[in-house]
């Protein structure tokens, strides 16, 4: 049965409690009965969440966020915006992840991490500590991006990389192993096209660094 409910925001609106797990859904969201709502977390606005998610502890997903598969939000980790939590992906601690993100995979937010803009993060990766994803960045394979770091703008972490401390990244493309200064253009287009071969999900995302690195001679990855 509807009643009003306020999810702290613009007051009091129509909502109800789950009946799986009896946390509070505003009655312009969608949840499906198969999603677990644990009682003080809380789904409102026009956010989705289906499958076989899970929004546990006082953890919120609102604005027009997107939760799916085996995903996992709890603690009291916030989804917003039109961000997607897919796969068997967890964002949880004090988390934050909004603007268009998408985090898919196996892949993990958590501490005080904030994940925001186009940014996205999949397969094994992390982003832990106070560290921030943003722009049009992507961190995928097994790296992690921890402490204060930020990874930023057009750039590609991947593989066993390790992003700490108070570093930034902006821009290039750091694997772990064609990492450094003053790489040849020829090796940086190698590295390109050997990463959009091994993840094909990538692909649409290189390509920008692949014709930037044609077109600027200063272009590298630092």
């Amino acid at each position: 049965m509807s009643e009003l409910h306020s999810f702290g925001n613009k007051g009091p609106v129509p909502a109800h409690q789950h009946p799986n797990g009896g946390g509070w859904v505003a009655e312009t969201a969608k949840v499906v009965p198969t999603v677990f709502v644990d009682k003080n977390a809380q789904v409102f606005e026009r956010a989705v969440v289906t499958g076989k998610a899970k929004v546990t502890g006082s953890a919120r997903v609102f604005g027009s966020a997107w939760v799916s598969g085996s995903a996992e939000v709890s603690g009291s980790a916030e989804v917003s915006g039109r961000a997607e939590i897919v796969g068997n992906a967890v964002v949880t601690g004090k988390a934050e992840v909004t603007g268009s993100t998408r985090v898919f995979g196996n892949a993990k937010i958590f501490g005080n991490a904030v994940v925001s803009e186009d940014a996205k993060v999949s397969g094994s990766a992390r982003v832990t500590g106070s560290a921030r994803v943003f722009g049009s960045a992507w961190v995928s394979g097994s790296a992690e991006v921890s402490g204060k770091a930020e990874v930023f703008g057009n750039t590609v972490v991947y593989g066993n990389v390790k992003v700490s401390g108070d570093d930034k990244i902006s821009r290039g493309i750091h694997d772990g192993i064609h990492d450094g200064k003053g790489v040849k253009m020829g090796s940086l287009r190698q590295a390109v096209i050997k990463l959009a071969r091994d993840v094909p999900e990538l692909r649409r995302h290189l390509v920008p660094i692949l014709r930037k690195s044609a077109e600027d001679k200063s272009f590298e990855r630092r």
